[in-house]
């Protein structure tokens, strides 16, 4: 038992590393999208953590493995970030979540078992300050990437989204909800060499997927835009009814989604969700209505009769259900908030 776990562990990390490599080597355009590597690291870390616990003593490494451990949640988190959401930035608040979680982890790790506390022990205070957060990450991580498959125009990214849910993200809450429910014990060997030979299933199936739809997939390894389809017949008669629609201001329907459009045009969703993303070469579904909105919400702004017309409003009239999405497309659109570009082109 203890030398086929070390086996598939050796064999897992060798494909782990080899996987950040070349990720590494393939994404030094976009530094959001290195986490994705990161994240092989850290898998990579969380499978050396039961031999740094047990037979070897590493040192000051055993603190950069244990690092790598406990921030997976995190790492996954944002690999997703930098995989399904085109505008997706790293902020202050992504390293305070980090080191909350590292905390509570090294807390964990490192602290003695005392007396009991009230009505738990602070080894089994600690363990749950780390465990229940680390699963909330990967929860809303998971619920994020679900509802952006709804706007998401790029099918083989709509389909990954599938994969990554049910494989990569589900498979970390079941090793999550397992470590909470043992309590801190440790788990039975075979259950461990399973759980190993899972990751190592995993991250081949997973990578093998994912490098046969990128580049054209996924933001942090698209390269030059793709070449714009040539439309047939059907998809001519799509666009004509497609630019009708936005001519008489439907771009306007507040909560208007890809299917309900669709369903007005006649069209089936698929279809049009090939031809706003292939012909019009637009990504996301509200990237799409948005470049319309703005684009009137800029003309309202300049225009000297609607000087004294609130800037709520002209967001409400063009389909925004509050301001603060409006604000954030318009600065994300322009670099400037829109009441600095009223004051600014009237």
């Amino acid at each position: 038992m203890v030398t086929l776990d070390l086996v598939l562990r050796i064999a897992a990390i060798s494909q782990l590393l080899l996987l950040a490599s070349i990720l590494f080597r393939g994404l030094r355009p976009a530094p959001a999208g290195h986490f994705v590597p990161i994240l092989c690291l850290g898998i990579a870390a969380y499978l050396l953590c039961p031999l740094v616990a047990g037979p070897w003593n590493l040192g000051f490494l055993e603190y950069i493995i244990f690092f790598g451990c406990f921030a997976n949640p995190v790492f996954l988190w944002l690999a997703a970030r930098a995989v399904f959401d085109e505008d997706f930035r790293l902020h202050p608040g992504h390293g305070a979540v980090l080191l909350v979680l590292e905390g509570s982890g090294f807390w964990h790790r490192f602290s003695q078992t005392p007396p009991t506390v009230g009505i738990a022990d602070l080894a089994e205070i600690s363990r749950l300050a780390y465990q229940l957060p680390a699963l909330a990450i990967v929860v809303l991580t998971l619920v994020r990437v679900y509802q952006g498959r709804a706007i998401d125009l790029v099918e083989p990214r709509r389909r990954f989204r599938d994969i990554f849910l049910g494989l990569a993200g589900g498979y970390m809450i079941l090793v999550i909800a397992v470590e909470i429910f043992l309590k801190g014990q440790q788990a039975w060997p075979a259950i461990e060499i399973i759980n190993v030979g899972a990751i190592f299933a995993l991250t081949f199936v997973i990578s093998v997927i994912a490098l046969r739809v990128a580049p054209d997939a996924f933001p942090m390894l698209r390269r030059t835009p793709a070449p714009t389809a040539a439309l047939d017949t059907a998809q001519q008669a799509e666009l004509a009814a497609l630019e009708g629609f936005l001519e008489d201001g439907g771009y306007r329907t507040e909560g208007l989604t890809i299917g309900a459009l669709a369903e007005n045009l006649g069209s089936q969703e698929y279809r049009l969700r090939r031809l706003i993303n292939g012909y019009l070469e637009f990504r996301n579904f509200n990237e799409f209505l948005n470049s319309h909105r703005i684009q009137e919400a800029k003309e309202r702004l300049c225009d000297p009769a609607m000087t004294r017309l609130p800037v709520l409003t002209i967001a409400m009239d063009l389909g925004f259900r509050s301001l603060g999405p409006f604000n954030r497309a318009f600065k994300e659109a322009t670099g400037m908030t829109p009441s600095e570009y009223r004051r600014q082109h009237q």
